[in-house]
C-alpha cells in the first residue's frame, strides 16, 4: 500500500508539472521548470528524469514536452507539442473560420519566402489577404493582434515571423508540409529560421554559431563569413 500510494503522489506531482507547462502559451523557461521539480520533488529531482517519464505517459496521445533553445541567445523553454496531426487546426478552439484560414495562409506565405527569409512584413499580409480571402485591412489586424497575443507570431518592426511555441507545436507539420523548404541546425537538428548556412549545405542556428565559436564551416572549411544568412533578425 505504501508503495502504491509513493506512485500515485509521484504520478500527480508530474501531472502538476504538464498542467504548468500545458498552461504557459509562450513557454517556460528551463530554469523555471528546474526550481518546480525541485519544489515537488526535493533537492534530488532531475530535470531530465521528470521530463522523460512524463513524455512516456502522453506519448500514446501524440503529446510530448519539448525543448526548444531560442535561436539567437540560446535560451531554453519547454514548450507543450503536438506531434502529430494538424496544429493549425487543433490550435483554433477560440478561432474563427476565416482566422484559422490566415493563419494556415500566413504559415505558407512564412515558408515559401524568397532568399531564406522565413518571414513576411504587414503589408504583404494584408496585401494577399485582401486579394486570396477578401478581408478588409482592420479584420487582418484584429486577427494578427489575436495570433501575436496567443503566443503564434512575433512582430517586430513590421515584420512577422514564427516564435518558439509556434516552432515547437508544429514540428511536425512543417517536416510533413515544407520538408523540402526547411533547414536543420547540424549542431543541435533543430528547425533552422535564424542562423546560416554555408554553400556545402551545413547549416546553424545563429546562437550555435556563436557558441561554437566556428570560424569556418566544419564541413568544407569554407570561412562563415561567406555563409547565407537565414531568416531576418
Amino acid at each position: 500500500m505504501e508503495g502504491d500510494t509513493r506512485i500515485e503522489e509521484i504520478a500527480e506531482k508530474q501531472k502538476f508539472v504538464l498542467q504548468y507547462v500545458m498552461n504557459r502559451t509562450f513557454g517556460v523557461d528551463e530554469d523555471v521548470v528546474q526550481v518546480l521539480i525541485q519544489d515537488l520533488f526535493g533537492e534530488s529531482g532531475s530535470l531530465s528524469q521528470t521530463m522523460n517519464e512524463i513524455n512516456k505517459n502522453i506519448h500514446d496521445y501524440d503529446f510530448k514536452l519539448q525543448r526548444i533553445q531560442d535561436q539567437l541567445d540560446g535560451r531554453p523553454t519547454w514548450h507543450f507539442q503536438n506531434v502529430s496531426g494538424d496544429p493549425v487546426s487543433q490550435m483554433a478552439t477560440p478561432y474563427s473560420t476565416s482566422q484559422i484560414e490566415l493563419m494556415r495562409r500566413i504559415i505558407d506565405w512564412i515558408m515559401q519566402a524568397e532568399e531564406y527569409q522565413y518571414s513576411i512584413s504587414t503589408l504583404q499580409i494584408h496585401k494577399h489577404a485582401r486579394r486570396d480571402m477578401s478581408l478588409a485591412p482592420s479584420v487582418v489586424e484584429t486577427y494578427l493582434s489575436a495570433f501575436e497575443r496567443d503566443g503564434w507570431l512575433n512582430h517586430r518592426e513590421g515584420i512577422w515571423t514564427f516564435t518558439n511555441h509556434a516552432l515547437a507545436d508544429m514540428e511536425a507539420y512543417l517536416h510533413n508540409e515544407y520538408e523540402s523548404s526547411l533547414y536543420e541546425c547540424n549542431a543541435c537538428r533543430g528547425i533552422v529560421t535564424a542562423g546560416y548556412v554555408c554553400e556545402c549545405g551545413y547549416c546553424l542556428h545563429v546562437y550555435c554559431c556563436k557558441h561554437l565559436a566556428y570560424e569556418s564551416c566544419p564541413n568544407c572549411n569554407t570561412s562563415w563569413t561567406e555563409a547565407t544568412r537565414i531568416g531576418r533578425w
